[in-house]
């Protein structure tokens, strides 16, 4: 992870590199490659198709959504557009004000000269995230290496969460196991309060939730104002997989892949699958 230097920048000068029409200096933007269950299935190599990781400062790690497709596209323009920006943009804040984990948004730049295709012709826009970087690391994350046997990776990729987590390097046996139970605490937490205020996220897949707890990847999501059973936001989830109702026990069954790709690690009883 590359990390950024910023000195006195003025106000013009910032929107050309949160455009990213020039960087940072230090900046190494780079997407991030994961695999995942989506919708159930698993899909061995996915990515961020239109997202790059810029750099870190701090503890911070800044996240450019909409900047152009990249290796892990898969034939998408690699675009956000300006009515969906605006959407993650409030909810993320949204979420924050009201104490649930979350990335942030740090800044929205839309481009009229830009113009996407949808469902009909919209804005461009480029929404950069903020969040501790192993609010970017996936379940999907080990999931990837897992799958490929690449378990010396899997280490790894664990080791550099704890050390990113809990601000040092653990050396004691069990550290891989209490990595897992932190995690599946986090998430329950995570879920606790999305129910609690009605939130549903609506891709629940593996490779959209983190290994911190924090709502990620604001995609079809939606508020509802009483318990609705059924409730679903996302058009192209037609089994109600990721109903507001079935988000506790989606995030279990996610958890339990997760489980598996730490297989090589930690020593607990399988998950029944």
């Amino acid at each position: 992870m590359s990390l950024l230097s910023i000195s006195m920048i003025d106000r013009r000068q910032m929107a050309e590199y949160l455009s990213g029409n020039k960087l940072l200096s230090g900046s190494q933007p780079a997407a991030m490659i994961y695999a995942g269950h989506q919708f159930g299935y698993f899909t061995s190599q996915l990515g961020d198709g239109r997202a790059v990781l810029l750099g870190q400062l701090n503890q911070w790690a800044f996240h450019a959504k909409g900047t152009g497709p990249t290796q892990y596209a898969r034939g998408g323009d690699g675009r956000a557009v300006l009515r969906s920006s605006i959407r993650e943009y409030l909810a993320s804040e949204a979420m924050f004000n009201l104490g649930i984990e979350t990335t942030r948004a740090l800044s929205l730049v839309g481009s009229v000269m830009l113009p996407v295709r949808r469902e009909a012709i919209e804005t461009a826009a480029i929404v950069v995230r903020i969040a501790p970087i192993v609010a970017f690391i996936r379940m999907g994350t080990f999931e990837l290496f897992s799958t490929r046997g690449q378990y010396d990776q899997v280490q790894q990729l664990a080791d550099f969460v704890i050390k990113n987590m809990y601000g040092k390097t653990l050396t004691n046996k069990n550290r891989y196991n209490l990595l897992l139970i932190d995690i599946a605490q986090r998430t329950g937490n995570l879920v606790a309060y999305w129910q609690a205020y009605g939130f549903t996220h609506g891709v629940l897949n593996t490779d959209n939730m983190n290994v911190i707890g924090s709502t990620i990847d604001y995609g079809p999501f939606g508020f509802v104002e009483t318990k609705l059973q059924g409730y679903v936001p996302n058009h192209s989830d037609d089994e109600s997989r990721y109903a507001f109702d079935q988000q506790p026990t989606i995030a279990a069954w996610n958890l339990a892949k997760l489980r598996l790709a730490l297989n090589s690690l930690i020593d607990l009883p399988k998950p029944i699958t």
